[in-house]
């Protein structure tokens, strides 16, 4: 028996209201099967007549068994906030959950496989096109921090260099921002998530800036920190060096077939050498992070993972000395 593989894409049928408010849809575009691979496109009104005529009573099924990442939350962020929201009194189930349960009652022998531990492994190795757009990405994502630079000053507030590193990608082509831009100055750099963006940057101030954008849905991350004043103090000038020199360590050593045990290993010859010995790579050996369609994409990132030929990997190791 020949197996044939079919797409049906089912969407919410666009009404002369919908595409006059919204504009266009899938519904829209001429060609779907030469440009997205699609077979047939229908409303979502025929979505179990369709699945039970093409399913048998014991068809396969792959379904995502957690909540899709986005691009600023990963797979593992999502889950967490899952958690928390199961103590919510009101909240409702989430709607993978609801999938599942639909698709067991109306095929009760059906069996049920996970679809993400494939998904990942498509994910982690990018195609050239892939790798091309997060190149963009990436240099967009330095280039607007560096204007973001050049234009401190004491007196601005956090949220004047926001805007500045934001207007930049913008005009660069990108469409907004991988994730909730980080610019902390003063006591406030030692927050690893602040957001408030509100403080005004004094003379004595350096600056933090954790910002990175979204270009044609993949991201950037790019951190950095200056003084706010043009002239790092001794003592940070030798952690920013001993930063550098470690990440410049990590991605010589970078090609397929090196361990992450190995890179962090290697980074932390660094540190010791700058006489940081004791931070041991300052939140547990955290060194980075995969980055593609979600700043922090999938990936295992344990002692004994290997790279690999096409992932794409945000180096960024943390000297945190308060």
């Amino acid at each position: 028996m020949v197996k044939q593989k079919k797409c049906y894409f089912f969407s919410k049928n666009s009404t002369e209201k919908d595409l006059r408010w919204n504009g266009p849809s899938a519904w829209t575009i001429a060609d779907l099967k030469s440009s997205y691979g699609i077979d047939q496109l229908l409303p979502y009104e025929d979505f179990w007549e369709v699945l039970s005529q093409k399913s048998s009573p014991e068809t396969i099924f792959y379904l995502p068994f957690n909540s899709i990442d986005q691009i600023d939350k990963s797979r593992k962020d999502e889950n967490n906030i899952e958690l928390l929201l199961l103590k919510h009194p009101v909240k409702s189930i989430p709607l993978w959950k609801q999938a599942i349960t639909a698709i067991k009652e109306l095929f009760p022998l059906a069996i049920l496989n996970n679809i993400n531990p494939l998904m990942t492994e498509l994910r982690q190795i990018k195609t050239p096109y892939e790798i091309g757009q997060l190149k963009m990405s990436g240099k967009i994502g330095i280039e607007g921090v560096e204007e973001a630079i050049k234009d401190t000053r004491p007196g601005l507030y956090e949220y004047e260099l926001e805007a500045i590193a934001t207007f930049y990608y913008t005009k660069r082509g990108a469409r907004g921002a991988a994730f909730a831009p980080i610019v902390a100055s003063g006591p406030t750099t030692y927050t690893v998530h602040y957001e408030a963006n509100n403080r005004q940057i004094k003379k004595e101030d350096f600056v933090l800036m954790d910002y990175g954008c979204n270009y044609n849905y993949y991201a950037s991350d790019v951190t950095r920190v200056w003084p706010a004043s043009g002239k790092f103090t001794e003592q940070e000038e030798k952690m920013y060096q001993c930063i550098l020199d470690a990440r410049n360590a990590i991605i010589k050593a970078m090609k397929p077939g090196v361990s992450f045990g190995e890179l962090r290993a290697l980074a932390y010859e660094v540190y010791k050498r700058y006489g940081y010995a004791d931070k041991e790579l300052s939140w547990n050996g955290y060194i980075g992070h995969f980055t593609g369609m979600s700043v922090h994409d999938v990936g295992n990132r344990d002692d004994s993972s290997l790279l690999r030929s096409g992932m794409v990997f945000n180096v960024e190791p943390v000297l945190d000395d308060p």
